[in-house]
């Protein structure tokens, strides 16, 4: 029988919604992951391997287990359970993995959905939608992201980044929440980088985010604006600079204002057919509003 994944989506976020709402009582920022778990008959382990697989995987036979998979730094591949107290140990990026897990759980024992090998393309990746969609409203109670947004006329993408911070999940993972309430907002996150054919520097989107009510250049995308590239490469890009600043025609005949941009510094994990990114890289969020013309 054929599965409804938009009537499962919206039955799942509403459990999501439920657990979220009872287990932020205390009107905390974070929600706690560990004690949710455990309610739903669920340990959460955290094993150091060599060579890690993947970021996480369930085990649905009781008692249930969820395994995240972290590198060892020592070579030793040992293996822990999270408990309450040591649940500030794990990342942000585990906590989603965590949260989407137990999407995966409560699909199977709540909406009876077997899970699905990921060699069966097409039926893996709706469920892998459907966890991803638990996990964010699990972690951004409701309550929380309204009063934020409207207790906030202007909203930056530092603003944003804090935020994410104090609610312990990643920029990408609120961003998502944001472009449900603000229509016109969106988010992309580029990464520098060379473009292997013309030597030119260039920013891949890496993370593409908006509403769906307008375009932004797709994930993968190269942009060869050389005007923005050396604003964002000049380490003094501020909102005077790019405020006015929007994509070529070639991506789309929308306008945009840049409310504000964020540089980090990190490590490349990224590679790609045209794009070759030096051992030290620079990653750009930058928050959108679209302007109606």
């Amino acid at each position: 029988m054929m599965m409804n994944y938009d009537i499962l989506e919206k039955k799942l976020i509403d459990i999501a919604k439920k657990i979220s709402s009872q287990s932020n009582k205390q009107n905390t920022l974070s929600v706690s992951l560990v004690p949710i778990a455990n309610r739903l008959g669920a340990d959460i382990f955290l094993q150091f391997v060599n060579k890690p697989f993947r970021d996480a995987q369930i085990s649905l036979n009781k008692p249930y287990k969820i395994t995240l998979f972290r590198k060892s730094l020592d070579g030793i591949e040992t293996s822990c359970k999270i408990t309450s107290r040591d649940e500030k140990t794990i990342t942000m990026r585990e906590r989603f993995s965590v949260a989407h897990e137990l999407g995966h759980l409560i699909a199977y024992n709540n909406l009876q959905i077997e899970p699905t090998l990921p060699s069966d393309k097409s039926e893996y990746w709706k469920q892998e939608k459907l966890a991803h969609s638990f996990a964010r409203k699990l972690l951004l109670p409701e309550a929380l992201i309204t009063n934020w947004l409207n207790n906030n006329d202007v909203i930056t993408i530092n603003d944003c980044y804090k935020f994410a911070s104090k609610l312990r999940v990643t920029l990408h993972v609120l961003s998502r929440s944001v472009c449900e309430h603000k229509k016109k907002f969106g988010f992309l996150k580029l990464v520098s980088g060379i473009n292997e054919k013309s030597g030119k520097k260039i920013l891949k989107v890496e993370d593409s985010i908006c509403s769906g009510e307008f375009a932004l250049p797709k994930h993968h995308a190269h942009i060869l604006n050389e005007e923005l590239v050396q604003i964002l490469d000049s380490n003094q890009a501020n909102y005077h600079q790019l405020n006015n600043w929007c994509f070529d025609k070639e991506y789309n005949q929308n306008n945009y204002k840049i409310s504000w941009i964020k540089r980090i510094v990190g490590y490349a994990s990224v590679n790609h057919r045209y794009l070759k990114i030096q051992e030290k890289y620079d990653t750009f969020w930058i928050l959108f509003e679209h302007v109606e013309t």
